[in-house]
């Protein structure tokens, strides 16, 4: 079996590849989904062949709305809940 340079895919093709599978890896048990979003745009924006840029945006398009822009994604980070406080604040009673 012998290899030449069109077999081979290039080092832009096999970064893209990595970065869509590093997105799918921190989608599924919700690790990092806002990182993973945009993790998958980049891969979108640069891999070279279209069928697979077409697939990662097939990919992205069922997880967010197309209307979102990476400002919107990093904007939707998880926020920790407000904390309050245990208890009610004290009822003020009435002056005799």
């Amino acid at each position: 079996m012998t290899l030449d340079a069109e077999s081979l895919p290039d080092a832009e093709s096999l970064l893209a590849e990595a970065q869509f599978l590093l997105a799918q890896v921190l989608w599924e048990p919700r690790i990092d989904r806002g990182r993973a979003l945009r993790i998958a745009r980049i891969a979108a924006k640069s891999h070279p062949d279209p069928r697979a840029r077409a697939a990662i945006a097939r990919w992205l398009g069922e997880r967010i709305e197309p209307s979102l822009d990476d400002a919107d994604l990093l904007a939707s980070q998880p926020r920790a809940a407000p904390r309050r406080h245990p208890l009610p604040p004290p009822r003020r009673l009435p002056q005799p």
